[in-house]
């Protein structure tokens, strides 16, 4: 089920940003790719009465793919993602978490100082908990209403994102894992050549 399920939102994110590119004026050269490394952190979550799921931290890599214009319109983006939950508990420690690989559609805009995004993709169990095992697969969204993004030159910007809401299901059969983290991240974006 969860493979059918990372097939088409795979699917899904690929028309659009097919869509996205289709729509945007001819250019003389295709859009230059860009990759952000990021860190992200969330304490608070829809499970505050669960210790091992309140607070997470993690990593993420961003492959993004849009034009130099800052009022271009929407772009492609891709992430693979890292995120680890910790026990609040004296003796919780951390669990492994969930690996998070998603695609969909951003777009930079007030003259490149904000950047909106909203992604999807599978969720997978990255360790086994009492009720599910090590492997097991749901779907994730990502939305980003609006990161603050401060260029550093013309290849590189430093981002911020106050404020960013993530849904994780890595499991969908009985019992449901499904997580809701608000959550603030901190990355560096660099434009390829």
């Amino acid at each position: 089920m969860g493979g059918v399920n990372g097939a088409l939102a795979s699917a899904v994110s690929l028309a659009l940003l097919a869509g996205s590119i289709a729509a945007s004026p001819a250019l003389a050269e295709p859009p230059p790719l860009r990759i952000a490394l990021e860190a992200h952190g969330s304490a608070f979550s829809d499970q505050p009465d669960r210790s091992l799921l309140n607070v997470s931290f993690g990593g993420a890599l961003r492959l993004s793919y849009r034009g130099d214009d800052p009022d271009a319109p929407l772009g492609g983006v891709f992430v693979l993602e890292r995120n680890v939950w910790f026990g609040t508990e004296l003796d919780a420690g951390t669990f492994s978490g969930v690996w998070n690989v998603g695609a969909g559609i951003e777009r930079v805009w007030a003259r490149g100082r904000l950047r909106s995004a909203l992604v999807g993709g599978l969720s997978v169990l990255n360790g086994d908990t009492p009720l599910h095992q090590r492997g097991t697969s749901g779907f994730f969204i990502d939305l980003r209403p609006a990161s603050l993004r401060w260029p550093l030159g013309p290849r590189v910007a430093v981002e911020l994102t106050p404020l960013g809401l993530n849904l994780l299901a890595p499991a969908l059969r009985h019992p449901t894992l499904l997580l809701t983290q608000y959550r603030t991240a901190f990355g560096v974006e660099v434009r390829l050549p």
